[in-house]
């Protein structure tokens, strides 16, 4: 389906079908021009966009990246905003590096997202307290 699409932009793409195993391989190592992979995912987009430009993360390729940033993205502004809001002790530090963390994925396109995974959850307080919540979203709730 994408390479058909992105074929009416004049973009000719060969999609290379692999095992799991190799796949995977090859996207530790940065063997590939393009793949469909999934992201983290948490409380706020900070994990997505760690997960995809965080310069800590950075390897050469050829050497396995195991922990993200496939796509070797490199921005000595984006991994210092990571490391800001990490590191912040107020929500107006997080909010202003989150902006710039905004700012340079849409600017730069690191990665292009093509779905959303919403993530839900239930649970009670009959047994157990101290899930996850919106007001204290310490951890993905499920």
């Amino acid at each position: 389906i994408i390479k058909d699409n992105i074929k009416q932009l004049g973009i000719e793409a060969k999609v290379k079908t692999q095992t799991a195993e190799a796949w995977g391989v090859d996207v530790a190592n940065g063997n590939f021009d393009a793949t469909l992979r999934w992201t983290n995912s948490g409380a706020t987009p900070y994990d997505m966009y760690q997960n995809v430009m965080d310069g800590a993360l950075l390897q050469p390729i050829g050497k396995s990246s195991q922990q993200g940033n496939f796509g070797r993205f490199k921005s000595e502004e984006a991994t210092t905003a990571l490391q800001a809001y990490a590191n912040a002790k107020d929500q107006k530090t997080r909010t202003e590096a989150m902006n710039a963390l905004q700012k340079i994925f849409v600017e730069q396109a690191p990665m292009i997202p093509t779905a959303a995974a919403p993530i839900g959850a239930e649970y009670s307080t009959k047994n157990w307290i101290g899930w996850p919540t919106e007001a204290n979203p310490y951890a993905p709730p499920q």
